[in-house]
């Protein structure tokens, strides 16, 4: 047996042992892990996320130590974390380092499968509706050069859970959480109307919109494809009935909408000012005081 392996068998048979206490960090793999947190620079997209890492083994190579690092995003993750391989050498230096795979989201088709099966209905199925021209009064129904849009205030509360059909046709229980302890959520409800006589495309995503707080910060929607989490059953305190996530790419013929429901994370006590749409058309919505 190599050295390599009996340490790696070894830390197996420890994390199999009941009790407290974890198996403790090597010298090298408490300096792996600390160059890992503090040198973000090959995680790419993931590098401002809130990650959470741990060891998942060490293997010795001559007068080298090779640690094996994986990274995830704190909070609910379901996918596969990212790994990565850190070299030590026999001073405690950092020699190498190796990245083995980003981390893996675990993609929700079925909640995917519903949000394209929303956007056929709102373009296909639901009758052609002429909308009137813009009604003065409403602060929220705003026109743009391509689309007109409508926002609501936003409705600020601890987490979304919501019910939808499956692709079977079985009534299935989604939940959004927030990313940390003591945020909340905004929902508003977005609806995209092309008034112009051709179609329009549409791509609803992280740069489709911001919104404006009364503080001076500036926030992006959250993925609520990705944030959507299966669960057993819904509580019903936090049932956000006729719950739609606007998120996909759309498109829209002459006098069609789209209407669904864009999610920020927020601190309590959030006041907002504005909210801006950037997708295909530029648009402001000012929420009164």
């Amino acid at each position: 047996m190599t050295q390599g392996t009996q340490a790696m068998t070894e830390r197996a048979a420890a994390a199999s042992r009941p009790g407290p206490a974890a198996p403790r960090l090597t010298l090298a793999e408490e300096t792996a892990l600390a160059h890992a947190r503090a040198e973000r620079q090959l995680y790419g997209r993931w590098a401002k996320k809130d990650l959470e890492f741990a060891v998942a083994g060490s293997e010795h190579i001559g007068d080298e130590t090779r640690v094996r690092i994986t990274y995830r995003p704190a909070g609910v993750f379901r996918g596969r974390p990212g790994e990565e391989v850190i070299t030590i050498d026999k001073v405690g230096a950092v020699a190498g380092r190796e990245t083995l795979h980003p981390p893996r989201e675990a993609f929700p088709w079925v909640l995917a499968s519903l949000a394209a099966l929303s956007v056929i209905a709102a373009a296909v199925l639901i009758p052609l509706i002429v909308f009137e021209p813009l009604q003065t009064g409403d602060p929220l129904y705003v026109p743009g050069r391509i689309l007109w849009m409508r926002v609501t205030e936003p409705n600020i509360v601890p987490e979304v859970q919501f019910q939808n059909l499956d692709i079977n046709g079985n009534l299935s229980n989604f939940r959004i959480a927030p990313s940390a302890p003591g945020l909340r959520l905004a929902v508003m409800t977005v609806t995209l109307i092309n008034k112009q006589s051709h179609d329009v495309v549409v791509v609803v995503d992280a740069d489709a919109a911001e919104a404006l707080t009364r503080d001076g910060k500036t926030l992006d929607p959250i993925n609520t494809v990705e944030r959507s989490g299966g669960i057993e059953r819904v509580d019903g305190r936090y049932v956000y009935a006729g719950f739609v996530p606007l998120w996909d790419t759309v498109s829209l013929g002459s006098d069609q909408q789209v209407q669904g429901m864009l999610v920020f994370e927020v601190a309590p006590g959030t006041n907002f000012k504005e909210f801006r749409w950037n997708a295909t058309d530029s648009m402001i919505v000012r929420f009164p005081d």
